[in-house]
């Protein structure tokens, strides 16, 4: 049984398909929130951060357009302490040796997954899906069909995300 998360699907996968090309059984290969390896690559990340920064500021636009200049300026202070706060965050986070690993773990597996070549598996892959809005945010979860000779997905409800699929209450729908 193998299992893999976010970037780590891909790493999965290649351990489920090196297997089974030995003759091994793999009993289960489950992608969790796993987007497929090209979605990694730079054309699909500056597009993916074009899209992202293009729907924020539809939304901030949309919140000010319907606001009076009051409210739309309280609107205004609020986002900015929030991302003040949270570049805060960031940077204590830098200086956090435990986080500072993880982040090594987690740039090195990008970096694999950029340069990652994809081959067939000949096997199925039970695919687990965050929400049906996730399946649209740019990682391309459906190419997964072409990758393995059986795709089963499983999609979560509205409202989770990567973030929280494997959390409750996410986590028991999926289950």
């Amino acid at each position: 049984l193998i299992a893999g998360y976010c970037a780590g699907g891909t790493l999965a996968f290649e351990v489920a398909r090196q297997l089974s090309e030995q003759g091994q059984h793999v009993g289960l290969l489950a992608l969790f929130g796993s987007p497929f390896p090209v979605s990694y690559r730079w054309p699909a990340q500056a597009a993916f951060r074009a899209g992202a920064a293009a729907e924020r500021a539809r939304r901030h636009l949309r919140s000010l357009a319907c606001s009076p200049l009051a409210e739309g300026m309280a609107y205004l202070r609020a986002r900015i302490e929030e991302r003040r706060a949270a570049r805060a965050t960031r940077v204590r986070q830098l200086h956090d040796p435990a986080l500072e690993s993880r982040r090594r773990v987690e740039d090195a597996t990008i970096a694999a997954v950029r340069r990652y070549r994809l081959r067939r598996y000949s096997g199925r892959i039970d695919l687990f899906i965050p929400s049906e809005a996730w399946r649209r945010w740019g990682g391309r979860p459906h190419q997964w069909k072409a990758a393995a000779d059986t795709l089963c997905e499983h999609v979560g409800p509205d409202g989770c995300d990567t973030d929280v699929m494997l959390k409750e209450p996410y986590a028991a729908t999926l289950a």
